[in-house]
């Protein structure tokens, strides 16, 4: 049991100096993650510093991987993967329960993009069961990534997938005390008043 917990914190050691050596890398570079607010209620409990580093973590890792991300306005895009690798590394038990029906999503969007498609048709192209579309439906209505049309197909209600607007939170990688720091640079010192010019 001890040498399980010394390896985590070595582990955790590690996962901090990863950070610092990305932010030495790429001083500079900022990453958006559009899935912070649905990934919010499963760090919920954490304590705050295993927040923090998660949050670090997910940044170290999309800027690992730029290359292959999506870059929007000088600003890195995190995928999905990035948020699991960072769960996964920090052998977080919170895991989303949402990762397949975020998984199905993406299988769907490239399928249908625009184009109106029954719960039937997602089973086939899936091959899934009847109960796991429904759980998939449910959590990507949820999520806002899937929506009823007006449409019907033989009496059979259709979706449509759909891509959230996202409302992106910029992450820097600067440390909260390097920005608070920013502001002081140009201070020289109180002004006595009484002895003005």
């Amino acid at each position: 049991m001890k040498s399980q917990k010394t390896h985590t914190e070595q582990k955790k050691v590690l996962l901090y100096e990863l950070q610092q050596i990305t932010k030495a890398l790429y001083p500079k570079l900022k990453t958006v993650n559009p899935y912070q607010a649905q990934i919010q209620e499963y760090l919920k409990d954490l304590p705050i510093r295993e927040k923090l580093l998660y949050k670090e973590i997910v940044h170290s890792l999309t800027l690992l991987n730029k290359q292959s991300r999506l870059n929007e306005q000088q600003k890195i895009i995190t995928s999905k993967t990035d948020i699991l690798n960072a769960m996964q590394l920090l052998e977080l038990n919170q895991i989303p329960k949402q990762t397949q029906s975020l998984e199905a999503h993406e299988k769907l969007y490239k399928k249908y993009r625009n184009k109106p498609f029954t719960k039937l048709d997602a089973q086939v192209y899936l091959r899934k069961s009847k109960t796991t579309i429904r759980r998939y439906f449910k959590d990507l209505k949820q999520l806002e990534l899937l929506e009823k049309t007006n449409q019907k197909k033989q009496f059979r209600e259709q979706y449509q997938v759909k891509r959230k607007a996202v409302n992106y939170q910029e992450e820097e990688t600067r440390s909260i005390f390097e920005q608070a720091h920013e502001q002081w640079e140009d201070y020289q010192g109180w002004t006595d008043l009484t002895h003005r010019i």
